[in-house]
């Protein structure tokens, strides 16, 4: 997560992946757009950089194999789905939510549902 986070950095430095047009003192203008924009970029390398913060705290308790990951399946999914509300990218007429929240619903409940199996596993205990 905190090669996510640096990489997202690049990208509000690229002026790609902005966010929705905004009046708000947040807004930042892009030089290849007209308005100013939500730095949807910042928002979520910020979000990555705190997951890899509780991903830190997660790993050296962990008491199983996979734990690790099934959080940042979690935590990745919950961050994707809350920001791209802000992103300026296509949305699909069924609830008018983005591909990558679409992507959202699946990625959580899977590490859900990971988190719980492997827990019960006695092959990955630590």
């Amino acid at each position: 997560m905190i090669g996510y986070s640096i990489g997202r950095i690049g990208c509000f430095l690229n002026g790609c992946c902005y966010g929705l047009p905004t009046n708000l003192g947040m807004g930042v203008k892009f030089p290849s757009l007209a308005l100013k924009r939500y730095p949807t970029q910042l928002f979520t390398s910020f979000g990555a950089f705190i997951i890899f913060l509780i991903l830190l705290k997660v790993d050296s308790r962990k008491k199983f194999y996979g734990k690790t990951f099934c959080w940042t399946l979690i935590l990745y999914g919950v961050l994707t789905f809350f920001v791209e509300f802000l992103r300026d990218v296509p949305r699909f007429s069924l609830l008018s939510l983005t591909l990558n929240q679409y992507s959202a619903f699946v990625i959580i409940p899977l590490g859900i549902v990971l988190l719980v199996s492997l827990s019960k596993s006695p092959f990955l205990s630590v």
